[in-house]
């Protein structure tokens, strides 16, 4: 039986797209603030309205209820989460990349896969028609990249210059240099949940776009604090997860050194 799933439609498209470099150098989190922010970031919709819920499951019949954020949701780890990095020409991800998940992993464990290289032109699904911006022409169709490069499941899916850059929300192409999305050039990110364990379905394929087409600079601290977004780490919390910092990463090792569904009065705080 196809476990039960749900539509988790997260934080906003500024809060999720409006992601710079660089380091915040926050002051550290006391223990309070870390259940306070881990709380808070994960469950980014825990205040969704009742009056939707018809509507989501006219939308999404298989999406039986929605995420009321009474514990923590996130990828499983009892197996390694896929991890691609997908370039025209099946070209190996650049140091930055490789770096980036090499720091999350120096504290969260060996929980990604290698790189799985695919070989697949992204700018297909680019609005060319704005080309002073950076978004998708209504193309991309996750069903047919899946079966086109044979992925048997979803995960986390690396691509460069495929940033959602939409100059309603900012005219500083740095100011949007990359996100976290269900697609290229999108600034949509929704997660599907197996309900039965409060982990994600592994039919979500998340991207970490990083850049936009318009030279903005990012680094590893900004490949990490995009990857944390689709790690479930949704809303931004300023100053320390404006871009990345030692306290982002308490909030992200402590959703991970729990288990999924461990309820917000029984997490155990994790720092360094």
């Amino acid at each position: 039986m196809k476990p039960l799933a749900l539509t988790f439609l997260s934080a906003s498209i500024i809060a999720l797209t409006a992601c710079g470099g660089g380091d915040d150098n926050a002051e550290n989190l006391t223990t309070e603030q870390v259940l306070s922010l881990a709380r808070n970031t994960n469950s980014a919709n825990q205040n969704y309205p009742d009056s939707a819920t018809n509507e989501l499951l006219m939308k999404t019949p298989e999406a039986v209820t929605y995420y009321l954020g009474d514990g923590v949701l996130r990828w499983s780890t009892e197996t390694q989460i896929p991890l691609y990095f997908v370039s025209i020409d099946g070209a190996n991800p650049p140091q930055t990349l490789i770096d980036g998940v090499a720091q999350l992993e120096s504290r969260l464990g060996d929980i990604f896969t290698d790189f799985k290289l695919l070989t697949w032109d992204v700018q297909q699904y680019r609005d060319t028609n704005a080309s002073d911006e950076n978004m998708g022409n209504d193309t991309f169709d996750k069903a047919f990249f899946m079966a086109q490069n044979n992925l048997s499941e979803g995960g986390m899916i690396l691509s460069i210059d495929s940033g959602y850059y939409d100059k309603q929300y900012s005219n500083n192409a740095q100011n949007m240099c990359a996100n976290s999305s269900i697609a290229p050039f999108s600034g949509a990110l929704q997660i599907l949940w197996d309900k039965t364990g409060y982990t994600y379905s592994k039919e979500n394929l998340i991207w970490t776009n990083m850049g936009n087409n318009h030279g903005c600079k990012w680094n590893t601290q900004t490949v990490m604090h995009e990857l944390a977004h689709g790690m479930g780490m949704y809303q931004h919390f300023e100053p320390q997860f404006g871009s990345w910092s030692d306290g982002a990463f308490d909030v992200l090792a402590t959703l991970y050194h729990n288990a999924p569904g461990t309820k917000w009065a029984d997490l155990q705080v994790s720092t360094l």
